[in-house]
């Protein structure tokens, strides 16, 4: 059941890919990843088109200048 609660994560998802986040077999085609915060660091953020920071109150000082 804790699957089916809503936060901001899966409201986003909901909105950028409902289809595939509603189990059907297509969708918008809009890759959605979820990164905890302390793995931002450790990610390319150069592969992403858009970053959308959710629930975030600090980042490391590394995750900044990457998102800079």
């Amino acid at each position: 059941m804790a699957d089916d609660l809503l936060d901001g994560a899966k409201i986003l998802r909901l909105a950028l890919n409902p289809g595939r986040e509603l189990g059907r077999p297509y969708g918008t085609g809009i890759q959605v990843t979820a990164i905890a915060p302390d793995a931002l660091a450790d990610q390319p953020l150069s592969k992403y088109d858009i970053v959308a920071l959710y629930d975030v109150s600090s980042l490391p000082e590394q995750a900044l200048k990457d998102l800079d």
